[in-house]
Parts: C-alpha cells; structure tokens; sequence
C-alpha cells in the first residue's frame, strides 16, 4: 500500500513539475516578446512610468512672423502663466514646459493680439507662427521688397493685408528709387491691377470714382511686381500706398503710408526665407 502511495505522490509531483515548467516557459517567452515589441514602437508610442513623465521636459523655440512671412522683434509672448519677449529678429525660446497643450498668446504694436491652442511634446518644438498662421494687422499694412540677381533689372515683391473689419481701398502703390524718382506705380498699368486682383477672388478692381482694389475684411494678398530696367541704384526704395475706407474712396481722399526696403541679392527669388 505504501508502495501505491509513493508513485501516486511521484506521479502528482511530476504532473506540477509538468505544469510549473509550462507556465514558467510561457512567461519568459511572453517577456521575451513583449520587449521586442516595444523595442519596435516609436518614441511617442513607448510607455512611460510615472516617475518617466514627472521627467519629461518640452521646449518651445521659434520666431514670430506676420502673415506675410516677415518677422516681428520684441513681441511679448505669454504661455504657461509666464512670459517672455522675443529678440529683434522675432526669435523666443520657453524652456521646461510639461508636455500638454498650451494657449500660446503673443502681442505687438500695431498686431491684433494672437492666441493659438498648442500642443507641446517631449524635447523641442518648433511651430511656424508664419503666414497663414502669422500675426494680422490691427488695421491695414502694406509689404514691400527689392532686389536684384546681379542683373541690371530690378524685382520685388509687394503685400496688401487688411485686418480691419470692413473693406480698404487702395487706389495708388508706387515705388521710388533712393534718389526720389517714381519708378513704377502700378495701378497706372491695367495688366498690374488685372495680376493683383487675380490673387484672391475675394479683391475687386473698381473703378468709379476712381481706380482702385477693393480689398475685403480679412484679406491678404501678395504679389511680384514686372522686372524693371533700370539702374540698380544701391539705397533705400520706397512704396507709397494711398488707401482708405469706403467713404475715403468715395470722397477721394486717402490716406499715406510710405516703407522702405535696402536694394538686396536674393539668390532664391524669396525674401521671406531664411
């Protein structure tokens, strides 16, 4: 009887034995799988402790531009209760924020105040505040560039934005040389008003009382003007812009904004670039 007792108690050890090294063997083969898998997953999807996130760390670094690429010094940027101004090329970088999403707010002058819901990740950011996502104008700004590619023709680019709530007329946009000489105006020229209207089908060319584009609330447009034989005289180039309301244009009185812009060399045809 001791006999049957012994081999049942062997046969039942066995079978444990049997069992513990099958369940053993599946959890190191299951480990050894798991790992692998995450090893393939990329660096957003790993998995993170708690301890891991209380370590990561977001940097916010990128520069403000308008709308048309341009950059703004010295805008104030508020983000995450604390606040920082960027430097004369627009550039600002915001360190050690937790890694979540944000209302970036930044102001400047003559800027409609700008607020943007974003999303900061682990390690840098660099979102472009530039263009479509760039700063609009409190009320009407004009943009202006010249430049040459070492020929004796001279470029550029010119911009008409209008953040207002109701629509500008811009009846005249003409260039000096840096001796004061007219060298274009382009609303003289019905192919030049043709181009610049073409630009957006939300801008119209009228042209009772008088020649003028019609640029509605919330428009930008940004064009090139004719290469123009002349010259390269090195200097400042100015463009005059005479714009209004509604009943500016009606009443034919407009207002003046002249800027300026150094003749340059732009190999790659875009000042808006790096």
């Amino acid at each position: 009887m001791d006999k049957v007792n012994f081999q049942q108690r062997l046969l039942k050890t066995l079978i444990y034995c049997f069992f513990a090294y099958i369940a053993l063997g599946y959890i190191v083969f299951a480990s050894v799988v798991l790992h692998y898998e995450i090893s393939l997953l990329p660096d957003d999807k790993l998995i993170y402790t708690a301890a891991d996130i209380q370590k990561r760390s977001g940097t916010l670094s990128t520069r403000v531009h308008n709308i048309f690429g341009d950059p703004i010094p010295y805008a104030v940027i508020f983000i995450d209760g604390r606040i920082t101004q960027a430097d004369s090329t627009g550039f600002f970088i915001v360190e050690e924020l937790k890694p979540q999403r944000y209302t970036l707010e930044i102001f400047s002058g003559d800027y409609q105040p700008y607020q943007w819901d974003i999303l900061i990740d682990d390690g840098t950011n660099n979102p472009p505040i530039k263009y479509d996502t760039g700063l609009w104008p409190q009320y009407f700004l004009p943009d202006f560039h010249v430049f040459h590619n070492n020929t004796n023709q001279l470029f550029g680019l010119i911009g008409f934005a209008n953040g207002s709530k109701q629509p500008i007329y811009i009846h005249r946009a003409a260039i000096y040389d840096p001796n004061g000489n007219i060298i274009l105006d382009l609303f003289e020229d019905p192919d030049i008003v043709e181009y610049y209207q073409m630009l957006s089908t939300k801008v119209e060319s009228v042209t009772t009382p008088q020649q003028a584009l019609r640029l509605p609330s919330k428009t930008w447009i940004n064009g090139e003007i004719p290469p123009i034989d002349s010259p390269l005289t090195p200097g400042v180039y100015q463009l005059e812009v005479h714009y209004g309301t509604e009943t500016d244009h009606q009443s034919g009185v407009y207002r003046v904004q002249r800027i300026e812009d150094y003749l340059q060399t732009y190999p790659n045809w875009n000042p808006h670039l790096p």
